[in-house]
């Protein structure tokens, strides 16, 4: 972790710089660079920082996630405030484009939104 957290700053130094001899060095030799790059070029969308709490609170309770406590790792780790009825807005709109799905009694990602939460997660890493 602490490798990638240099390369990310000299990525960083190299792009406020605009030196790009050095980023597409970067690029090629840090193939993970670009998925990173892309996530947080996305910003931090409303979407994207619910489908992320549900990523968390899903490893928290090592099973599908309720809207409550969805809502409390929002206030809690990304310093959010949402009422419940936007985060299932949020929720039914990544359900739709295949990032998580209903499960019983809550809300559980599926593969591909596990990558998404991951690079998102991975990109905005302190």
């Amino acid at each position: 972790m602490f490798k990638k957290s240099k390369i990310r700053k000299k990525f960083n130094e190299a792009y406020n710089q605009g030196n790009e001899q050095e980023i597409e060095q970067l690029l090629n030799e840090y193939p993970w660079l670009i998925e990173e790059w892309e996530a947080k070029q996305s910003g931090d969308s409303d979407s994207l920082v619910v489908l992320s709490a549900l990523g968390v609170m899903e490893d928290e309770l090592s099973g599908p996630a309720p809207i409550e406590e969805i809502g409390f790792c929002l206030r809690v780790d990304f310093q959010n405030k949402m009422d419940d009825s936007t985060i299932n807005s949020y929720l039914e709109e990544n359900r739709d484009l295949g990032y998580c799905k209903n499960a019983g009694n809550g809300w559980r990602l599926t593969s591909e939104g596990e990558k998404i939460v991951d690079n998102y997660l991975n990109a905005h890493a302190v």
